[in-house]
């Protein structure tokens, strides 16, 4: 697996456009038309639009009409958050569609798909990797998050619907085995709190990511990270069996190198894992589960999302290729 952070402004030099499709996700956040608008010079065989048209926010509708307007032969694809079987039979059949017409290149834009969303399309896109030649993620930083707030009243999402396992990642929970609960945290400190209350596991891994410069994606998220993690160290105290460790909320390949070794000095557990931290961490946690099918990796659908203050963009954007060549 191979990943690089460039600047904006050199996205188009690094990317594989030759017989490729664009695969991106309208979001309320403005951060979703960003990556789409840059690469719109260029000529794709296909192009697909994620809209989850659940989430109640007018943006969401604008910035998709935004893309389409970029790609006139785009398709967008009705989605839901809270329908995840309808979501993984829609990148199914997308997959299906490109396979079919010997698309051999993807540019997937990944920034503001769902967690539960993107580790589907992974799974999908792993079971048929022999069909590309190459497979590009990008990932937009995010400038701020909570933008207009103090650091202890930043917040991305509130509440909990439901916890579920993801489609793809079931894992393979044996009963009489204790439960080991890895949960990457980051701002969403309180959907994380409800899926250790509710999970109650017999053993808890806190992974927090690393308070540095060349770990984060951005060193703005440094105050706030490490006071929404104070407040979910706080919170899990007064449980007997936890520890913890640090990891690149920005780098893949170290992600992926310490989350493997985590899960493996922890093997007499039954494993789940609840990435909450940046997407590229999250693709991290989804290489992991399936290159070992014995993990499982759970979602929690939050209430109700920071529609008007999620974020600003960053100028700086994270390239991954590759991600099925694992690193030594």
């Amino acid at each position: 697996m191979n990943s690089k952070r460039i600047n904006l402004n050199e996205l188009t030099n690094v990317l594989k456009i030759e017989n490729s499709a664009l695969i991106c996700c309208s979001s309320f956040e403005e951060r979703s038309i960003v990556i789409p608008s840059i690469l719109k010079e260029k000529i794709y065989n296909h192009v697909f639009i994620f809209k989850n048209v659940n989430l109640q926010s007018k943006k969401i509708n604008e910035n998709a009409l935004f893309i389409k307007e970029c790609y006139n032969y785009a398709t967008v694809e009705i989605t839901r958050t809270d329908d995840p079987l309808l979501t993984s039979n829609i990148i199914k059949n997308i997959i299906s569609t490109l396979i079919q017409n010997n698309v051999k290149n993807l540019i997937i834009d990944i920034t503001t798909f769902t967690h539960e969303m993107l580790l589907m399309l992974l799974m999908n896109l792993y079971k048929k990797r022999t069909n590309f030649n190459n497979v590009q993620y990008l990932y937009l930083g995010a400038k701020d998050y909570s933008i207009n707030e103090n650091v202890d009243e930043k917040w991305l999402s509130k509440g909990c619907k439901k916890i579920r396992n993801i489609i793809g990642y079931p894992g393979k929970l044996i009963p009489g085995i204790p439960i080991c609960l890895t949960v990457l945290v980051g701002y969403e400190h309180e959907r994380a709190a409800i899926m250790i209350e509710e999970m109650d596991p017999e053993y808890l891994i806190l992974g927090k990511g690393k308070p540095s410069d060349d770990s984060l994606t951005n060193p703005s998220h440094k105050a706030p990270m490490i006071h929404f993690q104070n407040i979910l160290e706080n919170f899990i105290s007064r449980r007997v069996e936890t520890s913890s460790f640090e990891f690149s909320c920005s780098i893949l390949e170290s992600t992926y190198k310490k989350l493997k070794d985590v899960i493996e000095s922890n093997k007499k557990f039954n494993q789940i894992i609840i990435p909450l931290n940046t997407k590229i961490s999250t693709l991290a946690a989804g290489i992991v589960a399936l290159e070992n099918t014995n993990i499982q990796i759970c979602y929690s659908e939050p209430e109700i999302y920071n529609f008007d203050g999620y974020s600003t963009s960053d100028e700086n954007v994270t390239v991954m290729d590759n991600l099925f060549v694992y690193p030594n």
